[in-house]
Order: C-alpha cells, then sequence, then structure tokens
C-alpha cells in the first residue's frame, strides 16, 4: 500500500478528534475540513488516477455508518455504556467523556500516525492508561471496557433495504465487501455474512478519502478498480476517495442534497435509496 507523507496524515487527526466533535465518538464524523479535501487531493497525486473505463462492475463496496445505518444512536450508546462500566467495575477510575477524550489527544501525540489514525487503538490504550494510573490492571481493564464499547458499536438499527440489496447483490453474483473509516464489526451486526470482506481503513493507517482502502478493497474482490463500484453517503470521504482511486462511485444521498458545483465531488451516479443500486448497476 502506498504511504501518505506523515503530515498530512497528521493534519487530520485533530479533524476526527476537535472540541466541537468531542460529545461524539469520533469515528462516526465524516471529514469535511479544507485539510481533509487537500488529503484527499494529495493521495490523488501520489496515487494516480486510474481512468475508469466502461467495463463490467465486478464488486460493490459500501461505507457503513450513515450509509447502511444511522451512526450516532449505537455511538452514543457505546460511549455512554463503556464509560459507566468503568465507573461501576473500577471506580477508582475516575473519568467522563470529556477526560477520556483530553486522555486520547495527549497519548495521540505519542503513537506512530498510523497507530494514532486507528481509534480502537487510540481508545484501547487510552483505557490501559487510566486504568493503571488508578492501580488497575489495564489489559484487563481495556478488555472489559472495549468489550462492553463494541457491543454497543454493533448494536444498529439498519436502513430500509440494507439487507434485501446485499442479498440481491450478492445473488447476481457481485463481490459485496465494506470500506469503511469506522471501526464496527459487520460480524457482529445484523448484516453477518452479507460481506465478502471489511476493510477498516483506520487500520490500514489511511482513513478514506486517501485511495489506500479502495485499492485494498479492488485487490481483495481480485479485480480491476475500474470493476469496483463504492456506495457511500459523504461526497468528500466516499466519492472523492473513491475517485482518487479509479474506482466508480454511487452518492447515497437520502436526503436530496443539491449536487456541489466541484466536479471533483461529482459521482458517477446517485441513489435516494439503498435499494436503487441494484437497478443503477443494471443500467452500467
Amino acid at each position: 500500500l502506498m504511504r501518505l507523507p506523515t503530515p498530512a496524515l497528521i493534519r487530520i487527526l485533530p479533524i476526527l478528534l476537535s472540541p466541537r466533535h468531542h460529545s461524539l465518538p469520533v469515528s462516526c464524523q465524516p471529514l469535511t475540513s479544507p485539510s481533509h479535501r487537500h488529503l484527499s487531493s494529495m493521495a490523488a497525486a501520489s496515487a494516480g488516477r486510474a481512468a475508469v473505463g466502461t467495463s463490467s462492475v465486478l464488486a460493490v463496496t459500501f461505507d457503513l455508518d450513515d450509509t447502511l445505518w444511522d451512526c450516532m444512536p449505537p455511538l452514543k450508546r457505546a460511549q455512554a455504556a463503556h464509560i459507566e462500566h468503568m465507573r461501576e467495575m473500577y471506580p477508582k477510575v475516575e473519568t467522563d467523556a470529556d477526560s477520556l477524550r483530553a486522555e486520547m489527544l495527549a497519548l495521540r501525540e505519542t503513537l506512530s500516525p498510523e497507530e494514532g489514525a486507528n481509534l480502537t487503538i487510540l481508545r484501547r490504550k487510552t483505557i490501559e492508561r487510566v486504568a493503571e494510573r488508578a492501580g488497575y490492571p489495564p489489559e484487563q481493564v481495556a478488555s472489559s471496557t472495549m468489550e462492553v464499547f463494541m457491543r454497543e458499536r454493533n448494536n444498529v438499527d439498519l436502513f430500509e433495504g440494507a439487507v434485501e440489496t446485499l442479498q440481491e447483490l450478492r445473488q447476481k453474483g457481485f463481490v459485496v465487501g465494506a470500506v469503511t473509516n469506522g471501526n464496527a464489526d459487520v460480524a457482529r451486526t445484523p448484516l453477518s455474512g452479507l460481506f465478502d470482506f471489511s476493510i477498516l481503513a483506520g487500520v490500514l493507517g489511511f482513513p478514506k478519502p486517501h485511495p489506500a482502502s479502495f485499492l485494498e478493497a479492488a485487490k481483495r474482490a481480485n479485480v480491476r478498480p475500474d470493476q469496483v463500484v463504492h456506495v457511500g453517503d459523504d461526497l468528500t470521504t466516499d466519492v472523492g476517495g473513491a475517485k482518487a482511486a479509479g474506482v466508480r462511485s454511487v452518492w447515497y444521498n437520502p436526503k436530496g442534497v443539491p449536487r456541489p458545483e466541484e466536479k471533483a465531488s461529482h459521482p458517477d451516479g446517485e441513489i435516494a435509496t439503498l435499494t436503487e443500486i441494484v437497478g443503477l448497476l443494471d443500467e452500467w
């Protein structure tokens, strides 16, 4: 996988953990700042834009949060549940959402860019640090607390048509994958068994819109990038990132938001409901 210059990767992390998002679990928040758009353009320049031709679509990938389910309810539950778990099971750990976020920010500065981009590792290491400071076995506390967090994180309410759409795509012979900046484990969601693979871009160390996760998806599907279609709700991370990798994109736009004037953000297709993707691919 290609390497993004370290300074560029570091620039997006304060956005993910910025004060205005401190009450939101960070993996849910789309990156739409100017520096994030700059990251996308840098990645495209380093990767080169593969020409998207007219070859057959063989694989379809989906963003998860806010594309197949509403990300905020499970993430809010996860945030509250794992804090409450620590308070009940490890009362000497003095923490709340704000202080835990501050710890995450401080710890991030000591980690490698790849580790800092992986929000699961960052949260786990932060919990280990506060547990050790309180005199508890850090690994034990982190393991039990992260299990509580992930249980709620994966307790998602699917958007209408999600299951049916994935089932139909598989029946038609498409390879179906997930490409997400979040940390949901699809095997623990109601969509278990409906994906051929799932890529957590943060685990790669290169969150979308960097093209690395899209190129990895093509590799896992054993197809060329121009034979992949990516479906997502975010024009920067999903549409822009796919374009940078030479992957076709479909914008999931249930609210009917007008398309932007920027040509770089123009998707190859647009749907208002998930079930429309099957018919759209039939036309391609």
